[in-house]
């Protein structure tokens, strides 16, 4: 009672967060708690490498419609750049982030246990996280064309048991001669540069080399 009473000393902000807690305790242990159960547990495979991929939705309509440069737009590439790097800011345990064309992978360390491994966690997170960030700074990158409707991106979660088999899928789809791949390093402090031309699938790479070997 005495927290009751003393609720209306706190700033507004504050008050909410003591009843939304209040409200949660009340909610654990009711007669409700049996829906739980019909909660599927999406836990990924543990021991593994974890890659969330996100990919734009419908993005040939979105480029047309907003004037995109063909064959690649670079303020377009720049701004998904600049999402990735956001995604890494918030969320520490993805150790490397890489993106061709309107996709963009992470790679969180086989043994995070960031949200539990949770496989609908991590990918409904990382892709709204990219995605507000992507609106968010729409007008830095493309300042003369207006955003007329609002992105879409899907996302997907894939385990690799090695770093030999991630290192020859990513990044999700087998690279075209003409493909460029964009990589965020976790270990440069989030630098971001341009590789080259793709002519086979990527070789395995470790942590410790992708920065000078690819990046």
């Amino acid at each position: 009672m005495w927290s009751v009473k003393l609720r209306h000393l706190l700033p507004i902000n504050q008050q909410r967060a003591v009843v939304c807690v209040a409200k949660a305790r009340r909610m654990a242990n009711s007669k409700y708690e049996y829906t739980k159960e019909f909660e599927l547990d999406d836990s990924l495979l543990p021991s593994c490498w974890i890659v969330i991929r996100i990919d734009g939705k419908a993005f040939t309509k979105f480029s047309a419609a907003h004037k995109f440069e063909k064959p690649n737009d670079k303020r377009a590439l720049d701004l998904m750049d600049e999402c990735a790097k956001c995604v890494m800011q918030e969320f520490s345990e993805i150790k490397l982030a890489f993106g061709e064309s309107d996709e963009y992978s992470f790679v969180l360390h086989k043994d995070t246990q960031l949200y539990g491994r949770r496989a609908s966690k991590l990918v409904s997170t990382i892709a709204s996280c990219f995605t507000g960030n992507y609106v968010r700074h729409w007008s830095t990158f493309l300042p003369v064309q207006p955003l007329l409707y609002t992105p879409v991106f899907d996302g997907r979660a894939v385990c690799y048991p090695t770093l030999d088999i991630r290192g020859t899928t990513c990044p999700g789809g087998k690279p075209t001669p003409t493909s460029t791949i964009r990589c965020v390093d976790g270990s440069s402090a989030g630098m971001f540069r341009l590789c080259g031309q793709l002519q086979l699938q990527l070789p395995p790479f470790t942590a410790s080399s992708t920065s000078a070997k690819y990046c």
